[in-house]
């Protein structure tokens, strides 16, 4: 894992003539032809590419924000930097886990404090 991308090759086609302008893979998921097109160049693995024109709506359609915005993956952790996947030690493992779980009290405690400011005010 060197950036973190991954290739999905995808065949679409326009597949119903009641819809002209839709796109559609053999899955049948759907894109508007503005979606798609003009396709924008990158590179992948210093290979060059072409994406689709709206590729973060179409990757946050299909698989939700947290796509293309997670940091931590699979024991990687991404460094901005290197703008590279990093094999997380076990030791950053754990303590990105503590932290976590901190972050998830401190949030559970904050949602409750909302709770109780909503009775009081009802």
């Amino acid at each position: 894992m060197q950036t973190g991308l991954f290739i999905d090759i995808t065949g679409v086609r326009e597949r119903e003539a009641s819809r002209p302008g839709v796109w559609s893979c053999k899955n049948y998921h759907r894109y508007e032809a503005r979606q798609l097109w003009p396709l924008r160049p990158t590179k992948f693995e210093g290979v060059p590419a072409l994406v689709p024109y709206s590729y973060q709506d179409i990757l946050t359609d299909e698989y939700g924000h947290k796509s293309i915005v997670a940091e931590e993956w699979e024991h990687h952790r991404w460094d901005s930097v290197t703008k590279q996947w990093r094999l997380m030690s076990q030791d950053e493992e754990n303590q990105r886990k503590e932290e976590a779980k901190v972050l998830k009290a401190q949030d559970l405690a904050l949602h409750e404090e909302e709770e109780e400011e909503q009775e009081q005010v009802s």
